[in-house]
């Protein structure tokens, strides 16, 4: 009897042992397993031996800006993730090519500049023979006399009329011979308003009407005729053709 209980008392406590030292093995065994994933976890190791993904490169810094959050982009499915862009922030948006080490933005040429405008053309100076030493002209064919002065005109040209037929001016190099404000002509009996004589004949430039023929005299409106007595000095000389 005390064999057959010591029998099932051995059984009971190799089962109990048995038990407990599976419950044991089981217990430890969990463990293992919870650590190693917690382990595997950690060390980025998934299942299947599945390789974490590449730490993200950050793009260099640029000197004086602050480094700004890394730009994500989408994921595509089945294929690994990219690295993240690291993008330089602006504060304000400062002109980066002012930045050291950033490359300068090429600027567009300047527009050239318009051309000037032609100067104006000068004043096309009358054809004569007359010579820059004299001091007053006259052209008897196309009825015009000027001042000048060493070959400059000065003055006109303005409208004159000479001699009629039979009466014809003088031509040729002359000079002042007298100067007269308020003359009379003796011959003709007609006044000669600032009279400037150029012949000993009594050939002179007056005030007198253009549109007239003289007797031989060089007719000039009123304001001419003042200012060639005010101009004209005795001596100076006068060319007629």
């Amino acid at each position: 009897m005390l064999a057959e209980i010591s029998a099932f008392t051995g059984k009971k406590v190799k089962l109990v042992f048995m038990t407990s030292t599976r419950k044991l093995f089981t217990s430890i065994g969990r463990r293992i397993v919870v650590g190693s994933l917690a382990v595997t976890t950690a060390l980025g190791i998934g299942a299947g031996a599945a390789m974490a993904a590449p730490a993200t490169p950050a793009l260099p810094g640029i000197p004086g800006l602050p480094e700004s959050p890394a730009l994500q982009l989408p994921k595509i499915p089945g294929l690994p993730e990219s690295p993240a862009l690291q993008l330089p922030k602006i504060p304000g948006l400062p002109d980066l090519s002012q930045l050291p080490g950033f490359p300068s933005r090429q600027e567009p040429a300047p527009a050239p500049a318009p051309e000037p405008a032609p100067a104006p053309r000068p004043e096309p100076k009358p054809a004569s023979p007359c010579p820059p030493t004299a001091r007053a002209c006259v052209d008897l064919a196309n009825n015009k006399s000027w001042l000048q002065d060493n070959g400059h005109i000065t003055f006109g040209p303005v409208p004159i009329s000479s001699g009629k037929p039979g009466y014809e001016t003088t031509k040729g190099s002359l000079s002042v011979t007298r100067k007269v404000r308020d003359e009379w002509s003796v011959p003709y009996n007609g006044p000669m308003p600032f009279a400037v004589y150029f012949t000993n004949t009594g050939e002179a430039f007056h005030e007198g009407s253009v549109d007239v023929p003289s007797h031989g005299c060089i007719h000039l409106n009123h304001d001419a005729a003042v200012k060639y007595f005010d101009t004209l000095q005795v001596g100076d000389s006068v060319f007629i053709w």
